[in-house]
């Protein structure tokens, strides 16, 4: 579980840096919007703009490039340009309503030229769409049809899609500005692939350009009162979404105020999200029964898969899944993995992956109360609020994390909850889900883990570690996402299908607790900060673990930073180095060790864990036989079982470090230096094979 590479691969928290280190606008609710939309606003239009110039690029650039731009274009969301701008524009002179110029130039300019460009027509498109979405959710509140909450705005989004994109194949608009917009909006997504060098993780989470803004009200350690609608309205002139996490302590369920204070409508006006609205429906249709999905719900879901594949987050999720399965794959090949991860059912299951993680499922825990199985979906809990089915009923975190360090981070929440499910009362005692996120991010999120842990030796090298708590195969691991650490948590069944994907809040890794890693401490002092630091870089928060790992990483430092250093030594296994160096004669001392007392210490070693006896508990039982089996005993002894175990000469006691390697079963950062007992186990019975093999080649010379 690793928040980031151990030091050679860049990352979080990562052990590399260690080393080096609207507001203003109307709202048309009662006017119909397709009236609205089909008003005669057009006039003469603008000149048509030509120029040819010379490029730079050579010539068999021009094609990949355009690719990437117009890729790039594809996911900019114009109704997000038009409420940003307009919410930058809201102070600026009113436009005549009559003005020149067609509703798709405005749109196109809008886009083109931002706050510049944007004239009283393309706030208007705004405020229909707004209308548009908070009609559908009012429908859907009283009606629970899914497809209502976007049905409207869809309509009125792909009427204004259609007008602009008639404006730009009529030649009126002025293409220059459009390239450049488009030019710079690639560019700055190159620059964000750039950024995420911390790990795929970090990366993802930087190219998710459908992540809304979140604010809370329970913020800076100290509770903000709502003085009613002018504390909301100021906190969301520069946010999208505004959450209440404030505990509820006294409050019964039914006056309980909800988690969801606001949320702007434009942001489930995106394609993904209307395309996710489908999907929710599919599955509230389903819930009565299980069976083989119709050719309608097929089309609906696939439509979803496809919406999210056109999306920088996903592509790139793609390209990562591509690589680790060492082939390129075609959309068909995509489609149809994507399916069976996400939408096949397992014989002996009723649920799907998506349905658990997204939608939500009523299940039962060992005393056969009802609770709530999955809902790890934002959106989903939003809508679920806005119909009176699910009530939050305050926050709840595990482990280190406080409420108030909690409330820093709006982009996380974990609660307790209920949810009325078809007339089932359900309670979720802890759960917790991201806010703000894109459909597409979750789902390219989950695919890369659920990729990631395909198998043992994959999940090792990119330091998942294995749940053992889980009915399922799972694995766990820490991943920084911006300023804050999450433990993430993946399954699947046997058939190869996911069942879940959820994650939980570790803490903040941000300039101050950075700048904290080289004060010189006294030794109490380290060892009681470095059991926190551990846990967000990765190690499975159990008091044994973290004691023994952080009296290890403490030994003879006076710095994090240091300690760091030193435990990452002591668990690095140098196995393969001091072969080489042996071999190379670069270290006669390593020769002759090799030569003489390794070779009969490592089958020793491998004979006593395949027989449970290689534990710190039986050390000195384990040296006592070794020494009988061997004939050596004191240094002559220790200095190759040292080697065996890992793979240096020199460092700590070795009964601590065995002691500390069963302990990380729990959970560790594991990486092709850090290696399990079983693996560095793996790695000497490889060494012995070729060995063997060696020295019969050498009596048949």
């Amino acid at each position: 579980m690793g928040l980031a590479t151990w030091p050679h691969s860049g990352g979080l928290a990562c052990w590399p840096s260690y080393c080096s280190t609207l507001g203003g606008s109307c709202t048309f609710a009662t006017v119909e919007w397709d009236a609205r939309l089909r008003c005669d606003l057009s006039c003469a239009a603008l000149p048509r703009w030509q120029r040819q110039r010379r490029s730079c690029l050579p010539r068999q650039a021009f094609g990949s490039f355009a690719l990437g731009v117009a890729v790039g274009a594809l996911s900019l969301s114009a109704v997000q340009h038009l409420r940003r701008a307009a919410e930058r524009n809201a102070a600026s002179p009113k436009q005549d309503e009559h003005s020149e110029g067609s509703l798709g130039r405005a749109l196109v300019q809008a886009a083109a030229r931002g706050p510049g460009g944007l004239d009283l027509k393309a706030r208007v498109a705004y405020d229909l769409v707004t209308a548009a979405a908070e009609a559908g959710v009012q429908e859907f509140s009283s009606s629970g049809d899914f497809a209502a909450v976007g049905r409207q705005a869809a309509e009125a989004r792909g009427e204004l899609i259609a007008r602009a994109a008639s404006e730009l194949g009529s030649g009126h608009a002025d293409v220059q500005t459009v390239a450049e917009f488009l030019v710079d909006a690639a560019l700055a997504r190159a620059a964000r692939c750039a950024q995420g060098a911390g790990g795929i993780y970090s990366e993802l989470w930087t190219l998710d350009e459908g992540r809304a803004a979140v604010a809370s009200v329970y913020a800076s350690r100290a509770e903000v009162p709502l003085d009613g609608e002018g504390a909301v309205a100021r906190m969301l002139a520069a946010k999208d979404i505004l959450i209440d996490e404030h505990p509820r302590l006294g409050e019964s369920s039914a006056l309980a105020r909800p988690l969801f204070v606001k949320v702007q409508p434009h942001v489930f006006t995106r394609t993904t999200h209307l395309a996710l609205l489908q999907v929710f429906e599919v599955f509230h249709g389903r819930a009565q029964y299980v069976s083989e999905y119709s050719s309608t719900e097929k089309l609906k879901i696939q439509r979803l898969l496809d919406a999210t594949d056109r999306t920088p987050v996903m592509r790139r999720a793609r390209a990562e899944v591509a690589k680790m399965q060492g082939e390129p794959m075609d959309d068909e090949v995509w489609r149809r993995l994507m399916w069976h991860v996400w939408f096949e059912r397992h014989p002996g299951s009723k649920k799907c992956g998506f349905e658990h993680v997204f939608v939500g499922e009523a299940s039962e825990d060992e005393h056969g109360r009802g609770i709530v199985g999955g809902l790890h979906n934002w959106f989903k809990f939003y809508l679920e609020e806005q119909r009176g089915a699910a009530t939050y009923l305050g926050p709840r975190y595990k482990g280190r994390t406080t409420l108030e360090d909690a409330a820093l981070n709006p982009y996380f929440v974990s609660g307790r909850f209920t949810w009325n499910l078809e007339g089932q009362h359900l309670v979720k005692d802890v759960g917790g889900f991201f806010v703000g996120v894109s459909p597409e991010w979750q789902i390219a999120v989950a695919t890369t883990a659920f990729f990631e842990t395909e198998n043992l030796e994959r999940a090792a090298a990119r330091q998942w570690s294995r749940d053992f708590l889980s009915r399922d195969i799972g694995f766990v691991r820490a991943a920084r996402l911006g300023e804050h650490v999450y433990r993430l948590v993946v399954r699947r069944n046997d058939a190869g299908n996911l069942t879940t994907f959820f994650a939980a809040q570790l803490g903040t890794w941000d300039a101050r607790a950075r700048a904290q890693l080289d004060e010189e401490l006294p030794a109490s002092e380290l060892q009681a900060r470095l059991p926190g630091l551990l846990v967000l870089h990765g190690f499975a928060d159990e008091p044994e673990l973290l004691c023994c790992a952080s009296r290890i990483a403490a030994a003879g430092c006076f710095s994090l930073r240091d300690a760091l250093r030193h435990l990452r030594k002591e668990l690095s296994y140098s196995l393969e180095e001091a072969v080489v160096a042996a071999s190379g004669g670069q270290s006669q001392e390593l020769s002759d060790l090799m030569a003489g007392d390794f070779r009969l210490v490592v089958p020793e070693v491998i004979l006593a864990y395949e027989e449970g006896r290689l534990r710190s508990s039986h050390w000195v039982e384990l040296l006592d036989h070794i020494s009988a089996r061997c004939g050596m005993e004191g240094r002559q002894l220790l200095q190759p079982l040292r080697l065996a175990l890992t793979g240096r000469l020199r460092g700590h006691g070795l009964r601590d470090l065995l002691c500390l390697l069963e302990l990380l079963e729990h959970g560790a950062p594991w990486s092709a230096e850090l290696l399990p007992l079983s693996g560095r186990i793996s790695a000497l019975r490889q060494w012995s094979a070729v060995a063997s093999n060696v020295a019969e080649c050498c009596m048949e010379l």
